[in-house]
């Protein structure tokens, strides 16, 4: 399962949404969310959690820990 940033403009609002969502299917969720709204635009980016290996600092690097 993946996490992505959706944001999406609807034609009678002037500000855009955000949603963070967590699919297996991105394609399948943006028909969904353009069944069910007015979409003007939409846009997504995958969320790619940080990974700590070889980082010796860790999580807590600026703890002192």
């Amino acid at each position: 399962m993946k996490t992505f940033k959706v944001k999406f403009l609807e034609y009678d609002t002037t500000e855009p949404q955000e949603l963070i969502i967590k699919t297996k299917d991105i394609n399948y969720t943006l028909k969904q969310i353009h069944r069910n709204r007015h979409i003007e635009s939409i846009s997504y980016k995958e969320i790619i959690p940080p990974t700590y290996e070889g980082d010796t600092t860790g999580t807590n690097g600026n703890l002192g820990v």
